[in-house]
């Protein structure tokens, strides 16, 4: 099962593209790679990334059970899918970007959430499902 969480610029405006060529180095430089359409999957490790990459069989669209994040002008999405140290890395980079342009993150119910309250959500989850 899968979550979406949304990053949201001020209200009436769209992220710089600052902001979105940074949130893109800042995925690049983890284990990540690009998908169709600019997604950009997490993977779990460099050497994963590699395996899924050199094999051919990287996600050719969103298909809800991979971490990925889709970044656009009007709003990144984060796609959340019970990896714990994936959930970190997603509230990390919260921390980052709010950290250097205005925004808000809301949760599917459109509920404004903290990069804290976000993960707190996404590992009490995990620790139910188990």
């Amino acid at each position: 099962m899968s979550w979406a969480y949304v990053l949201l610029p001020p209200e009436g405006s769209h992220f710089s593209e600052q902001a979105l060529t940074e949130t893109r180095a800042y995925w690049a430089a983890r284990a990540t790679y690009v998908g169709p359409g600019g997604l950009i999957v997490l993977c779990e490790s460099v050497a994963y990334r590699n395996e899924v990459v050199a094999s051919g069989t990287q996600a050719e669209n969103r298909d809800y059970s991979t971490q990925s994040i889709q970044v656009e002008p009007r709003r990144i999405v984060l796609y959340v899918c019970g990896n714990d140290a994936l959930n970190i890395e997603f509230r990390d980079f919260l921390v980052w970007f709010l950290g250097r342009w205005p925004g808000r993150l809301v949760d599917e119910a459109w509920n404004e959430v903290t990069p804290d309250e976000f993960l707190r959500r996404q590992l009490s989850v995990n620790r139910n499902r188990n």
